[in-house]
């Protein structure tokens, strides 16, 4: 029961489900007499003329609106006074087939047309064993959930489920926009995938749907949401690393959590410091059931770190628990011999954390002393300078223990 966008063969279907002969689908230019007056609706609005005024108007249901076109100069066009539907069948290496009805037509025309035109767009499933004694025109409600998780109405036309209004999509499948462009010039030069209002106006956008172009169609990210089913969030992130109430961690240390989604979707991990929610940084792109991880560096020594996750999988999100971890404190004291050394600043400097540890001067005995100055394997430089300034350099090297 897979949804589609549909292909030229299923509105083929759905024209003859509605009284055209094959031979008629099967042609180009106007075909068919008054099937096109059975798909449109919503009367109130189309222009006035033959459309409307054939007695069976709008009886499929599956009420085509005048939504005109977005052109391949980018211009707008005939909205009230033309439906245009595309097929996601191409035509050639430059075109596509779409349908169109018109305001002083009872029948239906077929055609191809540039990939860059903007056209509405239908999504369609086959009919289930059960649904296939139902009445033509039978509604299931709420049939079909869409890649924003609006949903729609469907409706049987022959051994078809038709969503019952143009689609009104922001996103494909797999999470990703579909990019909304206005500006003309990047319209004519797109061939990626783009949506639009009619005229740019988002009150056309909500009455008609959509006007996308037929790269967005074709897109492999695909338009259409295949099971038709909304959008399961992920499940909340788990196992972090460190694990809750670590301490003695590293003040350059990695986070990781596992994510997993209910529908298999790749997710967007991105780490949030809890202390002020603050972003640590983001592993993209992580599939259902692996690991995400993130560097965290710079810590303070002997600091207790709040954090948590939230996984995206394009349609929604889910954050974990708070965790949290200690990092390790600062320990040991160098206490040197300073013999030889007479009224002389001695400096020390933790290369490991690139920290100064400040001064300090030989004691009494000619010795000197640093107080926490790192942890196990940093690396610790000890330096003289004397207080005329004439002598200086690096005395000791040191590797904790």
């Amino acid at each position: 029961m897979a949804w589609r966008i549909s292909t030229d063969e299923d509105i083929k279907d759905l024209e003859m489900a509605v009284g055209m002969s094959e031979a008629e689908a099967d042609s180009t230019g106007w075909r068919g007499t008054n099937e096109g007056s059975k798909l449109a609706g919503n009367a109130s609005l189309w222009t006035d003329g033959a459309l409307e005024d054939d007695p069976e108007f709008g009886i499929s249901g599956f009420d085509c609106l005048a939504a005109g076109y977005r052109s391949i100069d980018a211009s707008y066009g005939n909205r009230s006074g033309y439906a245009f539907l595309w097929s996601s069948t191409e035509y050639d290496s430059s075109g596509a087939w779409r349908r169109y009805l018109g305001y002083t037509h009872t029948d239906v025309c077929r055609r191809d047309y540039d990939r860059a035109g903007g056209f509405s767009v239908r999504c369609v499933r086959d009919t289930t064993t059960g649904e296939d004694s139902d009445a033509d025109g039978t509604i299931y409600t709420d049939d079909y959930a869409g890649n924003d998780g609006k949903t729609y109405d469907g409706i049987k036309i022959g051994y078809q489920v038709w969503i019952t209004e143009n689609l009104k999509e922001t996103k494909y499948e797999d999470g990703t926009n579909v990019p909304r462009i206005i500006d003309d010039t990047e319209w004519e030069n797109d061939t990626d995938g783009a949506r639009c209002e009619y005229g740019n106006d988002p009150e056309n956008g909500d009455i008609y749907g959509f006007l996308y172009n037929w790269y967005a169609v074709d897109n492999v990210k695909e338009l259409a949401n295949p099971s038709g089913e909304p959008n399961t969030a992920p499940n909340s992130p788990s196992n972090p690393s460190p694990a809750d109430g670590a301490t003695g961690i590293a003040t350059d240390t990695t986070l990781s959590v596992d994510v997993s989604d209910p529908d298999g979707d790749s997710m967007d991990v991105s780490f949030y410091n809890a202390f002020d929610d603050s972003l640590i940084g983001t592993d993209t792109g992580v599939a259902s059931g692996g690991t995400a991880s993130i560097a965290w560096s710079g810590l303070t020594y002997g600091a207790t770190y709040n954090w948590y996750a939230v996984a995206d999988d394009g349609s929604d999100t889910t954050q974990s628990s708070t965790w949290s971890f200690t990092t390790s404190a600062l320990t040991g004291t160098i206490t040197l011999d300073g013999t030889g050394v007479e009224n002389a600043i001695i400096i020390g400097y933790n290369e490991t954390t690139d920290t100064y540890l400040g001064k300090t001067t030989t004691d009494v005995n000619g010795d000197y002393s640093f107080s926490d100055v790192g942890v196990a394997d940093d690396i610790i430089h000890i330096s003289v300078q004397y207080d005329d300034g004439t002598k200086y350099g690096r005395v000791k090297t040191i590797q904790l223990g």
